[in-house]
């Protein structure tokens, strides 16, 4: 399961969330329960379980707060990791003192989302391809300590070939796609900041003709 909400606090106050789940679930109104009872002047990291689902979370001393979802058999490392990279960028974009309503930071707490999910995914695959190499190993052993015909120990061998390929597909495919969205949403920014130029020229003119 991927991790599928984020809410971002300040000195206790929500800022802003963001939500893969639709229609959204209570993960809004849980996150904002734990968001009263974290410190605002200090630095930790805490994971909190509820029916199957973990909220893990992420307090800075400047007075910001983090708090994600994720399946509870998901673990640790994806879900800070995707914290530490939330807490960056915001720290490269804002220089609060006191709590307000940022939205134009949705865009970014998806992203970022989107792309802990597809490493995670990768991750994933790769590790299903590493057991079957152990698993294949083994039998491969256990046919040598037995003695068996040599042909069943080929079949073996071509059975580890084809599995180890298809785990190779479809860790290039989850790459591949990765990859297009990003380019996607730069060409999206792009046609925009074309468009505004262009606006804004065509204003120019006007205002010339007129005076």
């Amino acid at each position: 399961m991927s991790i599928t909400y984020i809410l971002v606090g300040f000195a206790g106050q929500p800022i802003v969330e963001f939500s893969q789940n639709s229609p959204q679930g209570n993960e809004s109104l849980i996150s904002r329960q734990i968001l009263q009872r974290l410190p605002t002047n200090s630095s930790q990291r805490k994971t909190y379980n509820w029916e199957g689902q973990s909220f893990h979370t992420l307090t800075v001393d400047t007075g910001l707060s983090l708090i994600c979802m994720a399946n509870i058999d998901k673990g640790y490392k994806a879900p800070y990791a995707y914290l530490e990279n939330v807490r960056q960028r915001f720290n490269a974009n804002y220089n609060l003192t006191t709590p307000r309503q940022i939205p134009e930071f949705t865009r970014t707490l998806e992203e970022l989302m989107r792309t802990a999910n597809d490493e995670d995914q990768i991750t994933k695959v790769k590790g299903e391809i590493q057991q079957v190499r152990v698993n294949m190993i083994e039998n491969i052993d256990e046919l040598l300590d037995r003695g068996e015909k040599i042909e069943n120990l080929m079949d073996k061998t071509d059975l580890l070939t084809e599995q180890s390929g298809e785990y190779s597909k479809m860790a290039v495919k989850v790459k591949n796609e990765a990859w297009w969205r990003k380019q996607k949403s730069c060409i999206c920014i792009i046609c925009i900041g074309i468009l505004v130029v262009i606006v804004a020229i065509v204003v120019v003119i006007l205002a010339v003709k007129v005076f």
